[in-house]
């Protein structure tokens, strides 16, 4: 299931970047492919060749279709399911390399409430600190339309060869940028109700601290992937 939602997610984003791509390309005036891109999709690799970070295991790894690659105008991608060794805790992970104005678009709210999920909680910053560098973030959480009725958290940023960001109007903020990273990390809250519905006291108190913990599961996982990543990026200049 956790695999399927996650290639919906990305199909559903291309779906939402074909009616709003042209115009934020005009917008921003990227559509040409600049030069660095292939070797910007070549600092991905690191990524899909790295068994292990930390606690956290590969667990599954492929690459979007051909039909999806069209769509988003992606130069390079990654998609890859890690679990953690010590809580059991999974995760599943996308990073994109492409055009401004594809990528920028790309927002959870836009992309799983079009169809299966509606927005529990709207998106908020958050800050990771991995190995003292830090990065800029957003997470929200969905809730599945299905009979389970399941919660998803979503964490996700852009970057742009130098630095992470995570503005609310990433179509407007970085639509100066020749390039974009894009990376969103997702992970289901298992045992935890739908914020929205009603719920007894006693339950509320029984999963008060493990709704904390799931809800920092991708903070954690992040805490071990940056650097990882950053080293990965860092093989690419902008410059």
């Amino acid at each position: 299931m956790q695999r399927s939602t996650l290639l919906l997610g990305v199909t559903l984003i291309a779906l939402t970047t074909v009616a709003t791509g042209v115009v934020t390309g005009t917008l921003g005036n990227r559509w040409q492919r600049p030069h660095d891109l292939g070797a910007a999709a070549k600092s991905l690799d690191l990524i899909a060749k790295t068994s292990e970070v930390g606690p956290w295991k590969l667990k599954d790894s492929s690459r979007l279709s051909p039909e999806i690659v069209k769509l988003l105008h992606t130069s390079g991608d990654v998609s890859c399911k890690y679990q953690n060794d010590q809580t059991g805790d999974i995760v599943e992970l996308v990073v994109l390399v492409g055009e401004t104005g594809p990528l920028s678009t790309h927002s959870p709210e836009v992309c799983y409430s079009s169809r299966d999920y509606q927005v529990v909680s709207e998106p908020t910053s958050q800050q990771v600190e991995a190995r003292g560098v830090p990065a800029n973030f957003l997470s929200m959480t969905l809730s599945s339309d299905g009979f389970d009725g399941s919660l998803l958290r979503v964490w996700y940023a852009w970057h742009n060869g130098q630095q992470w960001f995570a503005p609310r109007n990433a179509r407007i903020s970085l639509r100066a940028e020749p390039f974009l990273y894009k990376i969103q990390i997702s992970t289901y809250l298992t045992g935890l109700e739908d914020e929205r519905r009603p719920s007894t006291q006693k339950a509320a108190t029984n999963t008060a601290d493990e709704a904390v913990r799931q809800r920092e599961v991708c903070r954690t996982f992040l805490m071990d992937f940056l650097p990882l990543l950053n080293r990965a990026l860092g093989q690419h200049s902008t410059t």
